[in-house]
């Protein structure tokens, strides 16, 4: 016996369920497209962050390096202002001038600094102070302004929203090694964001083996 074979047409449940599955497949990899370029941004981001306070910190590091003094006079200076988003920080760094080498004399030496303002998030860098020291320079009544770098001041970075500079004190001078930490996020005019605007940290040691002990 045959039995002959009849054409069904698709019902009205079966279309919604499809057209529900194919509703979820799409949702699905637009969620998992939306995730990924999440996932990009802030790894990208991050990492920019991250070599722009690299940057900062072995520019520092560079620089300590070649700081020259002793254990009563170790040529470093460090003054901070306000707190928060209204927070200043300047170090001064004393070098044994390379063009007229001096090593147990101090008064000729050349004095670098740094300048970082919260407010502004950048961190600058002058390589040469004007000498003698002034008033406007001398850290008494607050930040040295850009005239007191003899050369000009250069940028270092622009993205570094708190900045510290831990030094031990023996006998009144700043000696011993120098706990630097830095944290900066992508646009620091904006809130913190995980995917769109990430906060790295960045930390370090600094040694001067041109300070005698």
């Amino acid at each position: 016996m045959r039995y002959k074979a009849t054409k069904r047409s698709m019902t009205l449940i079966e279309l919604l369920l499809a057209m529900s599955l194919m509703s979820i497949l799409m949702l699905a990899a637009f969620s998992f497209e939306f995730a990924g370029q999440r996932f990009l941004t802030s790894s990208e981001r991050k990492t920019s962050v991250l070599n722009s306070l690299t940057f900062a910190m072995e520019h520092m590091q560079k620089t300590y390096l070649l700081q020259h003094g002793n254990f009563m006079d170790s040529g470093q200076v460090v003054a901070s202002w306000g707190a928060g988003p209204t927070a200043a920080l300047v170090v001064n760094l004393r070098h044994d001038d390379p063009a007229n080498p001096t090593p147990a004399v101090y008064n000729d030496d050349v004095v670098t600094f740094y300048r970082w303002s919260a407010v502004t998030n950048v961190l600058q860098f002058c390589p040469d102070m004007v000498m003698p020291i002034g008033a406007a320079c001398d850290n008494s009544g607050g930040p040295p302004a850009d005239a007191c770098c003899a050369v000009g001041l250069q940028g270092v970075s622009t993205q570094i929203t708190e900045f510290s500079w831990i030094c031990p004190g023996v006998n009144g001078a700043l000696v011993g090694p120098v706990q630097v930490g830095l944290r900066g996020r992508f646009d620091p005019a904006k809130g913190v964001d995980s995917s769109t605007n990430p906060v790295v940290t960045v930390n370090s040691t600094f040694y001067a083996p041109g300070v005698s002990m």
